[in-house]
């Protein structure tokens, strides 16, 4: 698998997918806060929107997928959000193939995405890594083991102040309604049964919009204008399972003028395991 995996690097590496068009309109503000049941921060009719939104901008882009998708998983997730989103803005977004990498029995295709205003200035860039099990086309998939994180002592639980959100639940109409009633694997059982998972896997974009909320919440500008997050994806959540929220403040850096908290965020299954653990850092004066 390793030669075939440089094989694939060299293909893929650095791939340009394009650019396409993208606008922050009500409908899609809606859909991180009304659909998800979090509240909506906007301003006016043309105040700030939610920056995960910027996560639609990832979409529409062909050829950074495999033919054979079965076990498809969202593993990780890296942001960088430069300025504050608002409703009406328009932007160009350029995608190209980062790397192709193997993780454990899974083959990583991390996607760069640049988001750029009409000024010219970078918003916000994002790094998607999804992953494949390219050796399998039927069964059932091998989904990550939660514990083997928790119980590496190269990652021992965070210190400092502590950032709670409280219990959230993502139905399956909340699932429907956000994947607008497209039949996948987010929102179908037969359809997720067909890649391998025996429930309806709930989309990373989703979950990860709740973590967005919470260092919204504590930071305000400093998260909207100056905020980054790498979020990996450790277990799997399906619809109706109640999950929890949190990041804890571990410690300030310097930042030219500026102070930047670092956080450590998670998101577990209540009274279960983590199904999200992580950095994020924002601006805070």
């Amino acid at each position: 698998m390793t030669s075939d995996i440089t094989h694939i690097d060299q293909i893929w590496n650095g791939k340009e997918l394009g650019v396409r068009d993208f606008v922050v309109d009500e409908e899609l503000v809606d859909k991180y806060t009304a659909t998800l049941g979090l509240p909506n921060r906007t301003v006016g009719e043309a105040g700030p929107a939610p920056p995960i939104a910027l996560t639609d901008a990832e979409d529409g882009f062909e050829g950074n997928h495999f033919a054979n998708r079965f076990g498809e998983l969202w593993v990780r997730q890296e942001w960088h959000f430069s300025r504050e989103l608002r409703l009406g803005q328009r932007f160009a977004v350029t995608a190209r193939i980062e790397d192709v990498y193997q993780r454990r029995d899974r083959t990583v295709v991390a996607t760069e995405h640049l988001i750029t205003g009409e000024d010219g200035a970078i918003a916000a860039r994002s790094v998607h890594h999804n992953s494949f099990l390219l050796g399998q086309t039927d069964g059932e998939a091998q989904l990550p083991d939660p514990n083997r994180r928790r119980s590496d002592s190269r990652h021992p639980e965070p210190s400092g102040e502590s950032i709670d959100s409280g219990d959230h639940v993502i139905t399956p109409e909340m699932c429907g309604r956000f994947y607008a009633h497209d039949s996948n694997y987010h929102t179908d059982r037969s359809a997720a049964q067909d890649l391998g998972f025996s429930e309806v896997v709930i989309g990373a974009g989703m979950t990860m919009a709740y973590l967005s909320d919470l260092m919204t919440a504590r930071f305000g500008k400093g998260w909207l204008e100056g905020g980054s997050m790498d979020l990996k994806f450790i277990n799997v959540l399906h619809p109706d399972e109640p999950f929890t929220c949190e990041g804890i403040i571990t410690g300030h850096s310097q930042e030219g003028g500026r102070r930047r908290a670092e956080v450590a965020l998670s998101a577990s299954k209540t009274n279960g395991p983590k199904i999200i653990v992580g950095t994020a850092s924002a601006l805070v004066d």
